[in-house]
């Protein structure tokens, strides 16, 4: 069994949320293969946790004779979802037995495996005493699952204390020592200021990046993750580059097109996609990293600023843009005393209003007017599908219909339109192709449709709301009083009352 120490020692299955842990001191002393501390839980397997704060924690863990696994909320955690949580303070690793000794440490968790880890933060000083090096600020090891818009800070210090140079192991990043076969590692900001208590190591390959020590990480699988570019504050290891991986054995390859090396305060976004209202989207400034204040503001009043804390802010659209051509821009002025002001902006795309039925059909068609597929849309009205031939819209973001009613007793049977879908298939629907979107809070009525094909050989997928749909998300739908017939004279048909 992995037992741990902590305010929990072991979570199997548990969850927790809405908590607040303050001034947790401790030293532990252990001496086994493993050993795992963190303020919340040494060790965790299968938990949930939500809308946790520790604050002022101070933790160390000495191994006399094995394994070093420290995190300042968790030590390791397995199968676990994270969401809304944040640690402060330092945790520092020692070992004694240096033959058998290695460290797993990171400012929030030592170790993930296979975790849904999402707006979670560490601002956490990081102290590694230990001969196979593998530390984060954010977190030692990171393995499968998905970590998006998380964040840390505070100084990751390999000091080096134990006797002789490190001659195992040194993968050591800003966000995460180890990237391993992860599926999902995107819009994570690490500040973290990386440094090293000795002059040189007896490591044939280092692995040492700005956010990522070691990955073997697909590149498809991480994106848009951010670093302030602050390893080997003593000159070692200066190259800066974004991380290493493990099918490159130059230590010091150039900063991944994946991951975004920030020298100077700007805003980790250059444009936003908003496809909600009244739903908060943060946006990270990297001001105090470099000793700026942050000043924000934008120029449109359907828009909402919120906890506004220098190095970020937290943007909320409360009313539907009129048109796809409305804009939003986001301003953020850096200040510093003795050096000039710096103006950066973020390009805000809003959701847009459906009022009617005109409007509704402008979504996919009426491009340049601003109405792409990949937007968010609200509607904001009930409204009559007219009596005309309609070929069905396709949808990449996110349909609310606001809880209004659309009504198709005006079509006629035979109005109702195929489109192609996959190569040689069609479908047929409201929505005859939904591609990654959502569509929640609708009611559809009355529709009757007479759909015959025959110049298509692969298939015909139909349904009222969509024909064809992948990877796609549906929520509080109705759909009343429908009446569908589908005749394919030359391949098979697909055919559902919804979808």
């Amino acid at each position: 069994a992995h037992a741990g120490s902590g305010l929990f020692g072991r979570i199997d299955g548990g969850s927790v949320k809405n908590m607040t842990l303050n001034n947790v001191t401790a030293s532990v002393t252990a001496s086994s293969k493993y050993a795992y501390a963190g303020a919340v839980a040494g060790f965790v397997t299968r938990g949930t946790f939500e809308r946790i704060t520790v604050n002022n924690v101070n933790i160390t863990l000495t191994n006399t004779n094995g394994w070093v696994h420290i995190g300042g909320a968790f030590g390791e955690i397995d199968n676990t979802t994270v969401n809304n949580c944040e640690v402060n303070g330092s945790i520092t690793g020692n070992a004694t037995n240096t033959s058998s000794s290695r460290s797993y440490m990171g400012g929030f968790a030592g170790y993930f495996n296979t975790c849904n880890v999402k707006n979670s933060a560490a601002n956490v000083d990081v102290i590694n005493n230990v001969n196979y090096i593998v530390t984060g600020g954010f977190a030692g090891n990171i393995g499968g699952g998905e970590y998006v818009g998380n964040k840390c800070s505070g100084k990751v210090n390999i000091t080096q204390t134990v006797a002789g140079n490190v001659t195992d192991q040194l993968q050591v990043g800003g966000f995460a020592g180890q990237l391993s076969n992860a599926n999902n590692v995107r819009n994570n900001v690490s500040s973290s200021v990386i440094t090293f208590g000795a002059s040189s190591y007896a490591v044939a390959n280092p692995y040492v990046g700005g956010f990522a020590g070691l990955s073997n990480t697909p590149a498809a699988n991480y994106s848009n993750n951010t670093y302030l570019g602050t390893v080997g504050a003593n000159g070692y290891f200066a190259a800066q580059v974004a991380l290493r991986v493990s099918s490159n054995s130059n230590p010091n390859i150039t900063d991944d097109a994946q991951i975004r090396r920030v020298t100077a305060p700007a805003p980790n976004f250059t444009n936003i996609n908003m496809q909600e209202i009244d739903k908060d989207y943060t946006v990270e400034g990297a001001a105090a990293a470099f000793g700026y204040s942050a000043n924000w503001s934008i120029d449109n009043p359907k828009f909402a600023l919120s906890a506004v804390a220098g190095d970020s802010v937290r943007v909320r659209q409360v009313v539907p843009l009129a048109t796809g051509n409305e804009t939003a821009t986001l301003t953020v002025t850096y200040k510093k005393a003795g050096a000039a002001d710096i103006v950066k902006t973020v390009s805000i795309k809003g959701v847009i209003g459906v009022p009617d039925f005109a409007t509704f059909l402008k979504i996919g068609t009426d491009t340049a007017g601003g109405y792409t597929l990949d937007r968010g849309y609200l509607q904001t009205a009930s409204f009559d599908m007219a009596n005309a031939a309609y070929t069905p819209i396709a949808i990449r973001g996110t349909y609310d219909g606001g809880n209004y009613i659309i009504d198709a007793k005006n079509v006629a049977p035979t109005n109702w339109q195929t489109v192609v879908v996959d190569g040689t298939g069609v479908g047929f629907g409201l929505f005859g192709r939904i591609d990654g979107g959502s569509v929640k809070n609708m009611t559809l009525n009355n529709m009757t449709a007479n759909v015959t094909e025959s110049a298509y050989t692969r298939f015909i997928i139909m349904g009222a709301v969509v024909g064809y749909t992948r990877d796609g998300t549906f929520e509080r739908i109705n759909v009343n009083n429908v009446n569908i017939t589908l005749t394919n004279t030359n391949a098979g048909i697909v055919i559902g009352g919804a979808f």
